[in-house]
């Protein structure tokens, strides 16, 4: 007589009476036994077609089609097994930064997409960086002294992140390195008229959209008691060239609006004639 089912001490070690698997459940190429012995051949055939997502290690991915989503998390890439064709979604999240893209997968085969969510400040767009400022998640992102490549036209600069969530959700930038001179006062126009009649139209549109005016950064900003965090030590506001403060020289109760303070070229501070030619740092602050 065939022993069916074996139980030992409660235990059930061997049971026959039971489907062990289902054919769709099963690999193709193997075989099980139904509660009647008969054979089950196995119909399974996991996906050939692979989408394969470079992005940054951490990001959330997500793959959707449909009611179909399948999600992940990098660790530089990841790699999803695709169960149907189509036009599939692709998105990477890390915090409020997000990047997407389109994939139409026809057949069975490698895809591979590359989303760059801008992790590193470099690689962010300004409308990226807006959001994370507008969030207030933009100090578990980024840190002081990050940099971000821009062009005015004539000079490629670098912004520099010098503040972040200074009284309320916000960035705050100057300019790692001058690049040009300017007198305070042509005898025609201010460097503050200048700068924003003038200079801040040479700037992206893609960056003129995410802030407003330029300013000149003031005395108190760099050393004063609410100084911004990247001018708390001397090599963080040490540029390596004199560059204009927008604070002028006070002499007693009276402002003496024909000398103006600047940085020196060391990260102390002196005072110079407004007709004098200094280099140019501004500050703009996303918020």
């Amino acid at each position: 007589m065939a022993v069916n089912k074996v139980i030992y001490a409660g235990n059930t070690l061997i049971d026959l009476t039971q489907d062990t698997v289902s054919a769709d459940k099963l690999l193709s190429g193997y075989t099980a036994h139904d509660s009647a012995g008969v054979l089950i051949y196995g119909s399974y055939s996991p996906s050939s077609t692979r989408l394969i997502v470079i992005t940054e290690s951490g990001n959330q991915v997500t793959a959707k089609n449909g009611s179909t989503t399948l999600t992940g998390v990098s660790q530089g890439a990841y790699s999803f097994d695709i169960p149907y064709s189509g036009v599939w979604s692709v998105t990477a999240t890390f915090g409020v930064l997000t990047s997407s893209a389109s994939v139409t997968i026809s057949s069975d085969s490698q895809y591979v997409v590359e989303l760059n969510v801008g992790i590193e400040l470099e690689n962010a767009s300004w409308a990226a960086i807006k959001s994370a400022a507008q969030s207030g998640s933009a100090a578990s992102i980024w840190s002081i002294g990050d940099t971000k490549s821009f062009s005015d036209g004539s000079y490629s600069l670098e912004a520099e992140i010098v503040d972040i969530n200074r009284g309320g959700n916000n960035i705050w930038f100057d300019i790692k390195l001058p690049k040009f001179q300017r007198e305070m006062w042509d005898g025609e126009v201010t460097l503050f008229d200048w700068l924003n009649r003038t200079y801040y139209y040479t700037l992206p549109k893609e960056l003129r959209t995410v802030t407003g005016q330029l300013q000149l950064i003031e005395y108190g900003d760099i050393f004063g008691s609410t100084r911004f965090q990247l001018f708390e030590t001397t090599a963080g506001r040490t540029k390596g060239v004199s560059w204009w403060l927008g604070t002028s020289r006070v002499s007693g109760p009276t402002p003496e609006t024909s000398y103006y303070y600047y940085c020196t070229s060391d990260g102390s501070s002196s005072t110079a004639n407004i007709f004098s030619s200094l280099y140019i740092n501004y500050k703009f602050v996303i918020s």
